[in-house]
């Protein structure tokens, strides 16, 4: 699952970006130790870890600008704390599917469902984004 888009990548200069950054001792002591404290057995650490260093990069992404990389659609209406509340929830689901293992097809079946339940329909996504497609 791609979680940023590159301005290069969008206009075809590169074919993938992926952002690194080196992590030091202390920041990796930290991540291995909440990985640890989560996970509830030792065959779950690899994949806990690795979970952990993903939102750990993602957090970084969001706190530094990444010369680059295109930042989502943000509504003016929404209000700075409205927005982070928003972007909570979102992870929080996000979580959800990774402790329950979902696989594409019912991760993609529950966005379905939410918009559905919610009434969004294919014109307010246009409409969202500004396209006329």
């Amino acid at each position: 699952m791609r979680t940023v888009e590159h301005m290069l990548i969008k206009h075809g200069v590169l074919k993938t970006f992926n952002i690194s950054r080196k992590i030091s001792p202390t920041e990796a002591e930290k991540i291995k130790q909440r990985a640890l404290l989560k996970c509830k057995n030792k065959s779950d650490f690899k994949k806990v870890f690795e979970q952990e260093v993903l939102n750990f990069t993602l957090e970084i992404i969001k706190k530094q600008r990444v010369p680059g990389v295109i930042s989502p659609h943000v509504p003016k209406e929404l209000r700075k704390q409205k927005s982070k509340t928003i972007l909570k929830k979102s992870e929080d689901i996000v979580q959800f599917c990774i402790d329950n293992d979902l696989k594409n097809s019912e991760i993609i079946y529950l966005m379905y469902l939410i918009t559905k339940m919610l009434g969004i329909t294919e014109e307010d996504f246009k409409k969202y984004w500004g396209g006329n497609e």
